[in-house]
């Protein structure tokens, strides 16, 4: 735990502290089909504490817009992994692919040897991860982040985008990446099901997404509202509070 004489840590001392103590925590969401019958896998969320409230911890979204700022993000990053592989066996296969948020940036071809080692060494088969690419920070190296995702897919990691229709290259990645899946940006899904306009867009997305076969996910799924709009516009699964709690999956000392 973090000491009290620190609860007025800066953002930046607070990062730096979480990095080098190794000092978060990861939770998991679970993936379901959109008739919730089978595990479609899991999302893995980074908490830390939070240095102003005592056992309190600040969620991946207070926090991982500054992190991903840090040149340091690609080795928090590769820790987060680290300590998911060395806790593989708290893992439920039927629930993998268990996913990581990775910024786009930070997927080179070094990176995917450096995930590739650590699965190796821990005998993990590459099929049980999987890595979602966020779209908060835009690719400056194409070329490096070509030959990463590259690698993934040869690999056979699972890639999926996350907050699919917000981001800075959407159908960049839908058409030169073939990623696995996207997940369905939730301010959109709230968006379109009030909004006519919203909700064509929305389904020009989809129907997009179905022309090369990637599964749609609908994340933020938070009432049962949310869910039947999920199932009216034929999304392959859902996620969110209505369909799984977030749950401490491996503890700081894990």
């Amino acid at each position: 735990m973090i000491g009290k004489n620190n609860y007025f840590m800066t953002e930046d001392t607070h990062f730096q502290f979480v990095l080098q103590n190794n000092h978060f925590c990861l939770f998991e969401q679970k993936q379901w089909s959109i008739d919730l019958s089978t595990p479609m896998g899991t999302e893995i969320l980074i908490r830390v504490p939070d240095p102003h409230h005592e056992n309190g911890y600040l969620s991946t979204i207070e926090w991982i817009h500054f992190a991903e700022q840090q040149p340091q993000i690609e080795l928090l990053t590769l820790k987060i992994f680290e300590k998911l592989i060395r806790n593989v066996h708290k893992l439920d296969p039927s629930f993998s692919p268990y996913y990581i948020n990775v910024p786009p940036p930070v997927i080179t071809r070094a990176f995917v040897d450096q995930i590739k080692l650590r699965l190796d060494q821990a005998g993990v088969p590459y099929s049980f991860i999987g890595i979602e690419l966020t779209e908060r920070l835009p690719v400056i190296d194409v070329n490096a982040f070509q030959l990463g995702a590259d690698a993934l897919q040869t690999l056979g990691i699972s890639l999926a985008l996350d907050d699919y229709g917000q981001g800075y290259a959407t159908m960049h990645f839908l058409k030169d990446l073939k990623v696995d899946r996207v997940k369905v940006d939730r301010v959109l899904l709230a968006a379109a099901k009030n909004n006519h306009s919203e909700r064509l867009t929305l389904l020009s997305l989809l129907d997009f997404a179905t022309e090369f076969n990637v599964e749609v996910i609908a994340e933020g799924i938070e009432t049962e509202a949310d869910y039947l709009f999920a199932c009216q516009l034929k999304c392959d699964g859902a996620q969110g509070y209505h369909i799984d709690l977030p749950k401490m999956l491996i503890p700081i000392d894990g």
